[in-house]
């Protein structure tokens, strides 16, 4: 996964974090449309050309939020990298899950519009991840006719099944729910 703030200086990466905590907390009290880039720039102490040298604009700015927060998550549960294998898919589609459900709980009904933009980056993430894991495996010798076919399949049954998860009224338990993706995808569906 890219790392965007590797390798950048200290105070860069602090105005970044800066603009980022703006915005969450603006987001704790209005809705993602009415938030502007003068409302995240005074509520960071920096000017809008400050902003504009980081984002292109707030789009960019919650890309980037959920890039860094999906990067955390995974570099907490996953230190050695994703590997496409049973433990390291287990793990990931448990963090997919926690992390819709972290999004779902953390922003109000008023934020519902910007969900189809998290949901964009979330996938995205996931797909590329995925896919780098394929590539990895078949690069070793394993054998795989398709890596993208396999990873948009992989990263959209993670995704879907995580997006209805965190929106319904969660009759199973997450482990559970996380384990029958795992098996899905593993395994296929039985016919």
């Amino acid at each position: 996964m890219r790392n965007l703030t590797k390798g950048l200086d200290p105070r860069v990466k602090r105005t970044r974090t800066l603009l980022q905590q703006a915005f969450l907390d603006l987001m704790r009290e209005k809705s993602f449309s009415t938030i502007t880039v003068q409302d995240i720039t005074e509520r960071a102490t920096v000017n809008r050309a400050t902003f504009y040298a980081h984002f292109e604009d707030k789009y960019a700015l919650l890309n980037a939020l959920v890039h860094s927060r999906f990067q955390q998550m995974l570099g907490e549960r996953l230190p050695g990298g994703f590997k496409w294998e049973r433990h390291s898919l287990q793990v990931l589609i448990h963090i997919i899950f926690e992390f819709l459900g972290e999004v779902q709980r953390r922003w109000e009904e008023g934020n519902r519009p910007f969900e189809p933009l998290v949901a964009r980056a979330v996938q995205q993430e996931l797909y590329e991840l995925l896919l780098r894991g394929i590539k990895q495996r078949k690069a070793s010798g394993e054998p795989h006719n398709d890596p993208e076919t396999a990873a948009t399949v992989a990263s959209w049954s993670i995704f879907g099944a995580a997006v209805e998860w965190s929106r319904g009224e969660r009759h199973l338990p997450i482990e559970q729910v996380c384990e029958h993706v795992l098996t899905v995808i593993t395994r296929g569906i039985a016919l």
